[in-house]
């Protein structure tokens, strides 16, 4: 085919169109940046074993069933330190935390609510 395009080319055109559209770009990711989900947020708890392994079952028990009463996208931890010295991380069910569930969890775990990390 021969070397003439086939449509009229003007190199300033196609910067400044690409321009253009870089800026409507921009407009149109602001636009949508309110409508995007909200990042995941996640809760450190920490229990420490007490010489009561009864209690220790029981308040372990409460944040399972605090956690399943409210389920949702942010991710839990948790931080056992035993009685032995060991330090025990695990991962909890997600849960849809905010600020009753995290006092409800400190309460539980016989400590002041938790903050998210």
């Amino acid at each position: 085919m021969g070397g003439v395009p086939p449509y009229p080319f003007n190199p300033g055109e196609g910067a400044q169109q690409r321009a253009s559209d870089a800026q409507l770009g921009a407009h149109a990711s602001e636009a949508l940046a309110p409508s995007l989900p909200a990042k995941p947020a996640t809760l450190q708890l920490v229990l420490r074993e007490s010489e009561d392994e009864d209690a220790d079952q029981r308040r372990l028990a409460a944040v399972f069933r605090l956690l399943q009463s409210q389920p949702g996208e942010d991710a839990v931890r948790l931080t056992i330190h035993t009685r032995a010295g060991e330090t025990i991380d695990l991962a909890l069910p997600s849960a849809k935390l905010d600020d009753a569930l995290r006092e409800k969890l400190g309460e539980a775990l016989g400590e002041s609510a938790p903050a998210p990390r």
